[in-house]
C-alpha cells in the first residue's frame, strides 16, 4: 500500500500551503519495493511493504531503520492531509 502523493515542492508552494489542513512530512522511498513511507506523528512507526526500511518520529524526530543503500530521501518531503 503506497502512502501519500509524491510531489517535489517549490519553495513558494512550501511557504503557501494551508497549514490548517496540511503539513509537510519527512518521507523516504524504498529502493527495493518502491514504496514511499512517512511517519505522521511521534511513535508512528512504519515499515515499507518488503520490510527493508522503516521510519518513525513524525515531525518531532526522524529515525530510519534499514541500510543506507536501501532507501532514498524524498526531496522536500510530501504534503499530508491532517485528520
Amino acid at each position: 500500500m503506497k502512502q501519500g502523493k509524491i510531489k517535489d515542492f517549490t519553495s513558494e508552494e512550501i511557504l503557501s500551503y494551508n497549514k490548517d489542513t496540511h503539513y509537510i512530512a519527512n518521507a523516504i522511498g524504498c529502493l527495493k519495493c518502491g514504496e514511499i513511507i512517512y511517519s505522521k506523528h511521534r511513535h508512528d512507526f512504519k515499515w515499507c511493504g518488503c520490510g527493508a526500511i522503516a521510519i518513525d518520529g513524525g515531525r518531532d524526530y526522524t529515525k530510519i531503520t534499514g541500510y543506507d543503500e536501501d532507501y532514498t530521501w524524498i526531496k522536500n518531503g510530501i504534503l499530508v492531509k491532517k485528520f
